[in-house]
C-alpha cells in the first residue's frame, strides 16, 4: 500500500550513520513501529519524518513503548 512504500523508502533515510540503523538487517523494529501507527489511523496514515521520531524514541525505548511515544507526540502535538 501507499504507505508501506513510502515507509519502504524512508527506512534507509533514517539516521544511517548510527549503529542501529544503518544496516538494512536492523530496520524491522522501525518498520513495524511505522507501519503499526499507518494502521492506527488509516485516515493520518503515515507521514515523512515520523521515522526520525519513531527512530529516536526506539534508542531508548522498547518497540512497544516506542510506539507509544510515537502515538503521543504525532497525535497530540504535531497531527
Amino acid at each position: 500500500d501507499q504507505h508501506r512504500r513510502q515507509i519502504e523508502m524512508d527506512l534507509p533515510r533514517t539516521f544511517p550513520d548510527h549503529r542501529l540503523f544503518r544496516d538494512p538487517q536492523t530496520h524491522a523494529p522501525l518498520r513495524r513501529l511505522l507501519c503499526a501507527f499507518a494502521l492506527r489511523d488509516p485516515g493520518r496514515g503515515y507521514t515523512q519524518s515520523l521515522n526520525f521520531i519513531g527512530a529516536f524514541a526506539l534508542l531508548f525505548l522498547d518497540e512497544q513503548l516506542a510506539f507509544w511515544c510515537l502515538c503521543a507526540v504525532a497525535e497530540r502535538l504535531l497531527l
